[in-house]
């Protein structure tokens, strides 16, 4: 990833956002109105997690124990 925390922040964001997106769809019927109304909280927990990652040293700390 890259090497400066907002670059960091957006690879981070952008994976775990399609991870978002790939898990609510599987677990939503096919309504598109539900889908919405479970995406968006999980979108926002992605920001926040990507966040910790990017500026809290989370990545560091995965990256030493691998």
């Amino acid at each position: 990833m890259s090497s400066s925390p907002a670059g960091q922040f957006v690879g981070a964001f952008l994976i775990l956002a399609g991870f978002a997106l790939v898990v609510v769809s599987m677990i939503t019927p096919p309504d598109p109105l539900t889908l919405v109304v479970w995406l968006v909280p999980a979108v926002l927990a992605a920001a926040v997690l990507a966040y910790l990652l990017a500026y809290k040293g989370g990545l560091e700390r995965l990256q030493d124990r691998l």
